[in-house]
């Protein structure tokens, strides 16, 4: 499998649990990979490995996205 097809299918993925609006819980990095953890509001868990250094990188907008549409920066 080509890198770009690893990529898109590992995107896919994580964007078909963000559309069902879940949340990125936890994320562990190690040398094999990322290991993901969403949280849906509902209480449902699953946990996600991402392997592709470009949907690593894609994960990690999608944690900046989600923690600035929290309010995470807001001086309050």
């Amino acid at each position: 499998m080509s890198a770009y097809q690893e990529f898109m299918e590992e995107k896919e993925k994580l964007d078909a649990y963000i559309s069902r609006q879940f949340r990125i819980h936890s994320v562990v990095e190690n040398l094999s990979g990322t290991t993901i953890e969403l949280v849906h509001p509902g209480g449902e868990s699953a946990v996600l490995q991402l392997l592709s250094a470009d949907a690593r990188k894609y994960m990690s907008n999608l944690v900046v996205k989600q923690l600035a549409s929290s309010g995470w920066n807001d001086a309050g």
